[in-house]
């Protein structure tokens, strides 16, 4: 059963999108030299699509958008970022 449900997931669009982005992250990994530039771009990347998708929730009949999420995620990514650039400068 599990091998049956593997061999469906892997042959589905999802899947391979799925797999496309995540090597895409592997080579953008490898060719960055700063790790928080790495995770900044993706941070986007991940907006971006929240936003072309449309993705959101619903809970108690208030709808929520990832996007908006991934607005304050993004935010808190680049203080972060400052945060740590500013304590290096320091040393």
């Amino acid at each position: 059963m599990w091998i049956e449900a593997r061999d469906r997931i892997q042959t589905s669009d999802d899947w391979k999108s799925f797999e496309h982005e995540v090597l895409a992250f592997e080579q953008s990994k490898s060719e960055s030299t700063r790790t928080e530039d790495t995770i900044l771009h993706e941070l986007m990347n991940a907006k971006e699509q929240c936003e072309r998708k449309q993705l959101g929730y619903t809970i108690a009949g208030v709808k929520s958008l990832y996007r908006d999420k991934m607005d304050k995620i993004v935010a808190w990514a680049r203080e972060f970022d400052q945060l740590g650039a500013a304590i290096t400068s320091l040393d």
